[in-house]
C-alpha cells in the first residue's frame, strides 16, 4: 500500500513555518515592515535568485529577540541607532 504525499494546505496547517517572508517576520516580531527593516539585524537567507525568495529564519529571529534588553547599552539599540541617523531634533515638536 502506497502512502500519498500530503497536500500543501495540509503541511501548512500542521507544521509551523521555519522560514518567513519579510511581512511574516515583521508580524512575528510584532512590528511594522518599515520598523522591522530598520531595527532587525537578522539577514534574510536567499532560497533562490531575487528578493521574492528571501526568507528570515525563525530561529535567528528568536535568538535576536531573546537577546533584546539584556544589554541596554548595546550597539543593537534601535532607538539610539535611529536617533544617531536622524538626529534627536527630528523627534522634537516644532
Amino acid at each position: 500500500m502506497r502512502h500519498r504525499l500530503p497536500l500543501r494546505d495540509e503541511i501548512e496547517a500542521d507544521a509551523p513555518l521555519r522560514m518567513l517572508t519579510r511581512q511574516q517576520a515583521a508580524a512575528y516580531c510584532g512590528v511594522s515592515v518599515p520598523t522591522f527593516m530598520l531595527v532587525c539585524p537578522v539577514s534574510p537567507v536567499a532560497l533562490g535568485e531575487g528578493k521574492r525568495l528571501e526568507r528570515y529564519d525563525i530561529r535567528s529571529l528568536d535568538e535576536w529577540l531573546d537577546n533584546l534588553g539584556k544589554d541596554r547599552a548595546s550597539s543593537n539599540d534601535w532607538l539610539a541607532k535611529w536617533d544617531f541617523e536622524h538626529g534627536e531634533r527630528s523627534r522634537e515638536r516644532p
